[in-house]
């Protein structure tokens, strides 16, 4: 009977292992490693770009510019409205000071013509009278007075008529210096006639056809004719000197004149300053041209403080670019030209769609903690029937397109960082 049961066992054993496998353990490896190699085939064509975020902040060439209060005070004179289109320099208002500020404005406007008819040598415009100026009275007084004797220096005063009067005797002096030039040029004439005449009664002489006599009286005349030439001669050098003292006294005046001009203009620098600065702390003044917009409620007699935004002028440049800030640690997958997918925080993405972009510039050194910084230009806009209106500030996420490798390549530097770094 146990010799019946190991026969049956056998059997049962026997008909396992002689048995025919069904398809899927005939070709399971197979196609288990078919699937694998088609992973690995799929795996090395598809490929996914690697991406580096970083915050970006919309910027332009010309962003909008705050105009800030340089004190605290009461806005005395408010000459703009909210929205109001101004021009660079344009005054908006005034704090309230003990000075008139349409007196101020116009000093200012009269030294602008009294620089430019100084530096012309035109004559100067008049001075303003009966003037509020507060605060520059003082420096206004000290210029007022230099004013005063410079004019007189150039028009009618001292120092013009001394130089009418040297230069009417440098013009005679010219001219007497002429009738010395043509009376010496006589007694030279003279002169070598009576040296012609000596020399010939000197040879008569030494021929004993004349006597001594008429010998030595020839030659006295001739000696005696020499007298006048050396007095002329003598005429002659103070003539000159009395020129070179005419216009050394010329270049004197004309010295003490340039002083007193220079001494003008520092005044009238000085009292430029002196508007200039109160100008600056007192008056609200657009940087720019460009839209004005109320940095919150401003009216006229409101009290405002030091350092307050008062207005804001927008030029109104819509070339706009994205600043990022790039770790040191990103830095080598960073490429110039390389593109750039821009999700603004004002924009749902999802709503509106990105913003295409590349990298136009990046900084040669770190900022600081290693921090470089590059510049995002803008593309086109991908939108979904909405338009995207970009303004200065504001903030987005930015993924920077670096190499695109495909999946294989991904995995196999995955595995290389987890098998060096056990």
């Amino acid at each position: 009977m146990e010799d019946l049961n190991k026969l049956e066992f056998s059997e049962d054993v026997q008909d396992i292992i002689t048995a025919v496998p069904n398809w899927m353990i005939r070709w399971g490896i197979s196609l288990i490693l078919v699937i694998l190699l088609g992973v690995i085939f799929f795996s090395s064509i598809i490929r996914y770009p690697d991406v580096v975020k970083v915050r970006l902040k919309v910027s332009s060439l010309n962003i909008p510019k705050a105009i800030v209060a340089k004190k605290s005070g009461k806005l005395a004179v408010l000459s703009v409205t909210d929205g109001h289109f101004v021009k660079k320099d344009q005054i908006l208002g005034f704090f309230e000071t003990n000075a008139n500020p349409e007196s101020v404005l116009l000093v200012r406007e009269v030294l602008k013509k009294i620089e430019h008819s100084f530096l012309h040598n035109f004559p100067l415009p008049k001075l303003p009278s009966t003037l509020n100026l507060g605060e520059i009275q003082s420096a206004y007084q000290v210029f007022h007075l230099d004013y005063l004797k410079y004019e007189s220096t150039i028009t009618g005063g001292y120092y013009s008529k001394r130089i009418q009067f040297i230069q009417k005797d440098l013009a005679n002096i010219k001219l007497l210096r002429k009738q010395i030039s043509s009376q010496k040029a006589i007694q030279k004439l003279e002169l070598n006639n009576n040296k012609s005449n000596y020399l010939a009664y000197r040879k008569l002489f030494e021929k004993n056809v004349i006597s001594r006599n008429e010998f030595f009286e020839e030659e006295n005349k001739y000696l005696a004719s020499k007298h006048p030439m050396q007095q002329t001669e003598i005429s002659e050098t103070n003539n000159q000197s009395a020129y070179n003292e005419k216009e050394q006294s010329l270049l004197e005046i004309n010295h003490t004149i340039a002083e007193e001009r220079s001494q003008f203009l520092q005044s009238l620098k000085k009292l430029e300053s002196e508007i200039d600065a109160w100008m600056s702390t007192n008056a609200l003044i657009s940087p720019e041209t460009g839209k004005l917009t109320f940095a919150g409620i401003i009216q006229r007699n409101q009290n405002v403080a030091q350092n307050q935004e008062v207005f804001i002028v927008n030029a109104g440049n819509t070339s706009f670019f994205g600043e990022v800030q790039i770790p040191q640690y990103n830095m080598g997958m960073i490429r110039k030209g390389q593109k750039t997918l821009i999700k603004l925080h004002s924009f749902p993405y999802e709503e509106f769609g990105m913003l295409n972009g590349h990298i136009s510039s990046i900084s040669d050194a770190a900022y600081k903690d290693s921090i470089f910084f590059a510049n995002i230009d803008f593309e086109k806009i991908e939108t979904k029937q909405q338009r995207i209106i970009l303004k200065s500030g504001m903030m987005a996420d930015a993924e920077i397109i670096t190499n695109n490798t495909s999946l294989l390549m991904k995995l196999l530097k995955n595995a290389n960082k987890i098998f060096f770094s056990h």
